[in-house]
């Protein structure tokens, strides 16, 4: 068919997803109910002996049912250096006790102390998209290794969890970033790139119902784009939280997106939601308006075709 790219062409989910990630000990997840998403009910089917937690200080008190010197692992949604612990793939800025992280680590510090969790693990996995990556990562490892006296990992790139009867996956070319109590903190490792493509992107391949329209960048009339992070956690944009384009600088924008390499995906990553994208272009004479959600400042999702995701970077964008 004229005009079409065939989805066959497009990268397949098993290009990205790669080898599971193998937990051990007791395991505690996110509680949070997602319409549609299946990510964390698809942990949680598999997972049948995990515990449910909806806040931080109930996500420590089941780690606190490990047997001395056993492993536990907390699952849920998350970004470099954060962990959502009830609150599913957002990023709600006034809800201390719903995440672990750099930015509440008073409250976990002292629950930990609470629960006198310190000495009573041999170690932590945090299982969720992207936490142990970048500085972020390395810094939050490090900190709770030397707070519990265990040994602390958490995966670099993003974490899919796809069907109810298959554990969940690592992203190819990711790692386990690891720390250990009383050690240096651990080089930063940066997160795999999210999905293949290189050189400049001349033609958006845009999904529209079985088939993807490939649309040269010369179409493209309007980008406005904004995040819901701080900048502390999305670093150099100058504190920049939403930018809008039109003309040559839409088109300049919209080049910063992988638009001619869509993921064909079968769930949605265990990442959290931190801006989103509008994309305006012209279509066979009339202008089309596309919205788009951002994760993890990485990844772009289709919202009219939510299995759709294509590479951004957020960074250079919001310049």
């Amino acid at each position: 068919m004229a005009n079409v790219v065939n989805i066959q062409s497009m990268i397949p989910f098993s290009d990205v997803a790669e080898e599971p990630v193998r937990l051990e000990g007791l395991k505690t997840i996110d509680s949070t109910t997602e319409a549609g998403l299946q990510t964390l009910e698809n942990m949680r089917a598999f997972y049948t002996d995990d515990l449910p937690h909806g806040t931080l200080e109930s996500a420590l008190t089941n780690v606190g049912l490990t047997l001395q010197g056993g492993d536990a692992s907390i699952l849920g949604h998350g970004l470099a250096g954060r962990i959502n612990t009830g609150c599913g793939d957002t990023f709600p800025s006034d809800k201390k006790h719903q995440f672990l992280g750099l930015d509440n680590e008073d409250i976990w510090r002292a629950e930990i102390k609470n629960l006198g969790l310190k000495g009573r693990l041999s170690s932590l996995t945090l299982c969720a998209c992207n936490t142990g990556a970048g500085q972020h990562g390395a810094q939050l490892l490090q900190l709770l290794a030397d707070e519990l006296d265990a040994t602390v990992r958490a995966p670099t790139g993003l974490i899919w969890a796809r069907h109810s009867c298959c554990e969940p996956s690592l992203q190819v070319g990711s790692t386990w970033q690891r720390a250990m109590p009383g050690q240096p903190e651990p080089d930063p490792i940066d997160p795999p790139t999210q999905l293949l493509g290189a050189g400049p992107v001349v033609l958006l391949s845009i999904r529209d119902q079985d088939r993807f329209i490939p649309v040269p960048i010369d179409m493209v009339t309007a980008v406005v784009c904004h995040t819901r992070l701080a900048p502390t956690i999305l670093e150099n944009v100058d504190g920049k939280d939403k930018i809008e384009r039109v003309g040559l600088e839409a088109r300049e924008a919209a080049a910063l997106v992988r638009f001619d390499s869509p993921l064909l995906s079968e769930t949605v990553p265990t990442t959290i939601i931190t801006g989103a994208l509008t994309l305006a272009f012209n279509s066979r004479g009339k202008e089309v308006v596309r919205k788009f959600r951002i994760h993890n400042n990485s990844l772009l999702q289709d919202l009219q075709y939510p299995m759709v995701f294509y590479d951004i970077d957020l960074k250079g964008m919001m310049k």
